[in-house]
């Protein structure tokens, strides 16, 4: 069962005393929903919070934000509030530079930072190239759907469908289109990236060691299922975060 902390967190997993909470952000267009099947992975001890967006799911009536600069501003004192128990992040292609960029306002504003960041199946930020203008066409909109390989065909094939998501999937993209990279100094917690093996550029995911210090780990995961062999490997390394 879960329990909405705000409008912005779904928690599958609700420790009494949760030892660390690992708060989820999903690729374009997704919501909290697709995290519910990490209940089974995480450990006794660890809060499973995932990030629902204006525009997703139950807030689907909402008015999606247009930039990760503003998804930052919303999100930060969300998870700055609960920031006296350990915390970690976890993004999954777009939503990795979202909670990238979150650790990085919680350094320059004095916020405990997050015991790790965790990076789905998005390449370094700084190899991204220069924003663009995040306009689509709706075939273009249909075309990177199907590359995500996360929505069914049945779907994107659905006026009716498309009429409800649009907008918000439309946000997402021009969420990841327009982001702007800016140079600062590397982050001081460990990166974990995880990708499915045959569909990045290993150089492109490596290049997330120039933003860290600390430790840098890369797997690159086999399966039929990315975010579930992705959530596996979380679950790995977070029983490591915990001893």
């Amino acid at each position: 069962m879960s329990a909405v902390a705000s409008p912005w967190v779904v928690r599958w997993t609700q420790p009494d005393e949760p030892r660390l909470r690992l708060y989820c952000l999903g690729r374009a267009g997704a919501g909290a929903t697709p995290f519910r099947a990490w209940e089974e992975l995480v450990g006794p001890g660890v809060e499973l919070d995932a990030v629902r967006l204006p525009g997703r799911e139950n807030r689907v009536r909402e008015a999606p934000l247009s930039s990760t600069a503003a998804v930052v501003e919303e999100l930060h004192p969300v998870v700055a509030a609960e920031a006296g128990t350990p915390f970690a992040l976890f993004g999954h292609c777009f939503g990795a530079l979202v909670m990238f960029e979150l650790a990085r306002s919680f350094r320059r504003r004095g916020v405990p930072p997050p015991a790790a960041l965790f990076v789905g199946e998005q390449i370094a930020p700084a190899t991204a190239g220069p924003p663009g203008d995040g306009e689509l066409t709706r075939h273009d909109l249909l075309r990177r759907l199907e590359a995500l390989r996360g929505t069914d065909a049945k779907l994107l094939r659905s006026e009716e469908f498309l009429a409800l998501m649009e907008p918000a999937l439309r946000a997402d993209f021009r969420l990841a289109d327009t982001y702007a990279y800016e140079p600062e100094p590397p982050l001081d917690i460990p990166i974990s990236v995880l990708a499915a093996a045959e569909r990045m550029e290993v150089d492109a995911l490596t290049a997330w060691r120039a933003e860290t210090t600390s430790a840098f780990t890369l797997r690159l995961l086999r399966g039929d299922d990315p975010l579930a062999e992705i959530g596996r490997a979380v679950a790995a390394e977070l029983e490591l975060v915990l001893r």
